[in-house]
């Protein structure tokens, strides 16, 4: 399992929420009429292990990287209910190592996980993808189908094909085509620098971590002088201010809402596929374009986006179903 970003989903909000393919690897097991599995379900409905392993992680996104939350659900029970939406399908899909009952061992251990392990999607052992039986290059649409433990989803796409998680160096689309510990950066699979590691604009931080004179350590505190957003403490709602070129807060703006520099404050948009919309200069100001529904239309570039879990495939907004991939 990757604790990192919905299935299919784009980098346009961080990884770590990006990619949370909570498909919790184990034994195969074929779903019963109750919703449990024969052979490794423990008991536990599809539905009870889905709703605690969203849960569960939600609650600790909240707590390690609010801001994030915000700028990639609008709130802690949307991020439940459409992490629950992609879970449960991964379950039936061909080939799929994910079970209820590891699902639901995967959901007891995420409160334990640090929040550089969250953000850096070190996934502690109940939370690792098992590998499928698809092989490489087989049709997929989740990780936990495939022998290699990564499904590869083009932007655009409802499915992609089974793969491995590339090393540090090759080329990525989203940080969950890289190995754990690592980002996708301009299209390159790069390791997370720990405290004390040299970073720059090539060589980033660990999440929790700001680079700060060169070096990844504590972020800034707020007020703080600045050059750039990545020396303050952005998972917990701070950036660095245009103007005074410090640590400033930032707020939120809902749907159709003013974004950008309102009344010299920053203001970024709130909720799933909010996007801030003309914010260029002199004013800096746009207006925050609200996302679309599923089954509503859709622009990837233009706006409006899809809600997080959703694809725009064809001008549409689509939920990926593992299962209908072959």
């Amino acid at each position: 399992m990757l604790l990192g970003a919905p299935m299919n989903r784009t980098a346009s909000i961080p990884a770590f929420l990006a990619l949370v393919a909570l498909g919790c690897g184990g034994s195969t097991g074929a779903l019963n009429g109750d919703g449990g599995t024969e052979g490794g379900g423990g008991g536990v409905t599809a539905d009870q292990a889905a709703g605690d392993a969203a849960h569960a992680y939600c609650q600790r996104a909240e707590a390690c990287a609010p801001a994030y939350v915000s700028i990639g659900f609008g709130d802690v029970d949307t991020c439940e209910q459409r992490l629950k939406q992609e879970l449960l399908p991964v379950f039936g899909a061909n080939g799929s190592s994910s079970t209820p009952g590891q699902t639901e061992s995967c959901a007891q251990a995420i409160p334990q996980m640090t929040c550089a392990d969250l953000l850096a999607r070190k996934n502690p052992t109940p939370c690792q993808t098992m590998p499928g039986m698809l092989p490489d290059g087989a049709a997929c649409g989740a990780d936990s189908q495939c022998h290699g433990t990564r499904c590869r989803v083009a932007p655009d796409a409802l499915c992609g094909t089974c793969t491995e998680p590339a090393p540090a160096g090759a080329a990525c689309g989203v940080d969950a085509d890289c190995q754990p510990g690592m980002t996708c950066l301009d299209g390159s699979c790069t390791q997370y620098g720990n405290e004390g590691a040299a970073c720059s604009a090539t060589q980033p931080c660990r999440p929790d971590l700001g680079c700060v004179g060169g070096a990844c350590g504590a972020p800034s505190p707020t007020g703080t002088a600045c050059k750039a957003t990545a020396e303050c403490d952005l998972m917990h709602g701070y950036a660095c201010h245009p103007v005074s070129m410090t640590c400033q807060p930032f707020t939120f703006a809902p749907g159709n809402g003013t974004c950008g520099l309102v009344n010299n404050s920053l203001v970024l948009c709130s909720g799933p596929g909010s996007l801030c919309k003309g914010a260029q200069a002199p004013s800096y100001q746009g207006t925050c374009v609200p996302f679309a529904m599923d089954g509503a239309g859709c622009d990837a570039d233009a706006g409006p986006l899809c809600e997080v879990g959703a694809v725009c495939s064809g001008g549409t907004c689509q939920v990926p179903n593992p299962a209908s991939c072959h």
